[in-house]
């Protein structure tokens, strides 16, 4: 059995298409990749595109078929930056008869970062109206941008789930693993969970009373004692308006 790679210090390697290769095959199960003796070239017009290849094709065993491109751009675009229109370009390639993903490689020549990108089209029957609409990825989601530049580690937890998948593969789940939208609800699962253990942390016997001196946190007996000192002094105030004006009236009779 070929060890499994240690994914992270592939991806943060520049882009090579052998090195490429050997990710893929090392991701996905043990005969769905079809990879072509040479990569068939696409005659697709686009801005900043210099040359867009198909490598394969990935056959999953639950009967989807994600096509496999390569996509060289030119030197003025920003990987960093251009995954909307770039993810837009490749997604024109899905034919839902035939594909229906794309999983996409974004590299410039002399350049260390590139983009891997996910996509794909679908159509499913609406049970309600019993009509027929189209469902995408979203633009701004499913991509990695990877490199030396880049630290890679969401990217290849990411990928290592499609390779723990092996024969129980499907398109779903190599969409969950692209998905940004999950990517934001687990970081701020994990932020409420440290935001938690933080103030539990303030508030234990402990720190309690550090905790309330330096952020002027009042307790319910501090603000009790906090109100009757402010009605006692109110009281007092009271009192001696009331000797006052007495001593001005008794003046008042004397004179």
């Amino acid at each position: 059995m070929t060890p499994l790679l240690t994914l992270r210090p592939h991806l943060q390697l520049p882009f090579s298409r052998e090195r490429y290769v050997t990710i893929l095959t090392d991701l996905f199960p043990s005969g769905s990749l079809h990879l072509f003796q040479v990569p068939e070239h696409i005659a697709a017009f686009c801005d900043h595109v210099r040359r867009t290849q198909q490598l394969g094709s990935v056959q999953l065993p639950d009967g989807n078929s994600i096509a496999l491109l390569e996509v060289e751009v030119e030197d003025q675009v920003q990987l960093a930056r251009n995954r909307v229109a770039l993810r837009n370009f490749v997604a024109k390639f899905i034919d839902e008869a035939a594909t229906q993903a794309v999983l996409a490689v974004f590299h410039q020549p002399g350049k260390t970062d590139w983009r891997l990108t996910y996509a794909s089209k679908r159509s499913q029957l609406d049970e309600d109206t019993l009509e027929i609409t189209s469902v995408q990825t979203a633009p701004r989601r499913y991509t990695f941008l990877l490199g030396e530049n880049e630290p890679c580690r969401t990217a290849a937890g990411r990928l290592a789930e499609i390779r723990e998948r092996d024969e129980h593969l499907t398109l779903e789940d190599v969409e969950k693993a692209f998905s940004v939208e999950r990517l934001n609800k687990e970081f701020f699962d994990l932020y409420k969970e440290h935001y938690d253990r933080f103030v539990a942390h303030l508030l234990s016997p402990e720190k309690a009373s550090f905790t309330r001196a330096a952020f002027g946190i009042l307790m319910a007996d501090d603000r009790l004692s906090r109100a009757e000192q402010s009605r006692a002094e109110q009281s007092r105030a009271e009192q001696s308006r009331a000797e006052q004006s007495r001593a001005e009236q008794s003046r008042a009779e004397q004179s």
